[in-house]
């Protein structure tokens, strides 16, 4: 099973890096490969906060939307607030377009998204399109190994 790892990509806050390292440490040793937007990306060399890179448009985009339909399911981190305290700066543009991908392939969403937060809880498209919102990572990460991860091979 594959499986995407959705979320912001902020540099102003070392959270929103290292959220995604969790996930390639645990998932595999129940046989799921992770997909990063970040492989083979210097994010550390953007001087906006991980708005522009040095990669060409086109590609990431393209890049993602083939990761987001070759994954099985989609984890997306919705926190907006990392270590710092400090709320991120800009939206997430890049994770809604992954999550309306994963929902137009009928794809599972499961999310972290912070307890209290209202837009996120009740909008209804966000509403409309997340399988399941766990309150921290490790939440979702353990109802993806115990719920999600059947064999797709043999399906």
């Amino acid at each position: 099973m594959k499986v995407y790892l959705a979320g912001t990509i902020c540099t102003d806050d070392d959270y929103f890096q290292r959220w995604r390292r969790t996930p390639p440490a645990m998932l595999p040793n129940h046989g799921i490969v992770p997909l990063s937007p970040l492989a083979q990306k210097e994010v550390a060399t953007s001087q906006d906060g991980g708005i522009t890179s040095c990669i060409p448009s086109n590609d990431i985009l393209m890049r993602d939307w083939t990761m987001v339909r070759s994954a099985h399911l989609i984890l997306a981190n919705l926190k907006l607030v990392g270590d710092s305290g400090e709320p991120v700066k800009k939206p997430l543009i890049g994770t809604f377009f992954e999550m309306a991908w994963a929902w137009d392939q009928k794809k599972p969403i499961i999310a972290v998204v912070e307890p209290g937060n209202y837009l996120f809880e009740k909008h209804p498209f966000l509403a409309g399109v997340i399988t399941h919102a766990f309150p921290t990572l490790d939440e979702a990460l353990d109802n993806i190994v115990t719920y999600w991860n059947w064999d797709f091979k043999k399906s």
